[in-house]
């Protein structure tokens, strides 16, 4: 918010604080979806990294014959791949809330200056933008 709205921390802390009350609903509904495809997308990664793994330990013969159970290494391959795509997974996430923020700003602008819809975003999302329901001028009124 301070890149888009050029005012120092706390101004535009206040101002996104305000955007996502006022917007509680498009943020709740973005982030559970963001929650379910980071939960489906961290369960992929790991069982596959896991499985691949396992293909590894237990069919590589100069890795078999130095194991008793392949148990542990995959435990331990299955632990990391959770751990790392976790990490990666959480940029989907910061992403997806950037998105949104910049989203509604410039549609709080072209309300603000009476246009229909925002100069800023692809003409594909104007029949989303048209569909909203509530956010209004609180937010440039309030800031």
């Amino acid at each position: 918010m301070t890149a888009i709205t050029s005012t120092s921390f706390c101004p535009a802390a206040w101002k996104a604080f305000i955007l996502i009350l006022a917007s509680a609903g498009r943020f709740a509904v973005s982030n559970f979806l963001g929650s379910a495809i980071m939960w489906v997308g961290r369960a992929f990664t790991t069982f596959t990294t896991a499985g691949i793994g396992y293909i590894m330990v237990a069919f590589i013969p100069s890795v078999e014959q130095h194991l008793s159970s392949p148990f542990m290494p995959v435990m331990i391959i299955g632990m990391m791949a959770f751990v790392i795509s976790g990490l990666f997974l959480s940029l989907f996430s910061f992403s997806l809330d950037t998105i949104l923020l910049c989203f509604l700003v410039d549609e709080g602008w072209a309300q603000h200056q009476g246009h229909e819809t925002g100069k800023n975003r692809p003409k594909e999302l104007n029949d989303f933008a048209k569909r909203k329901a509530g956010f209004q001028l609180f937010f440039w009124c309030c800031c």
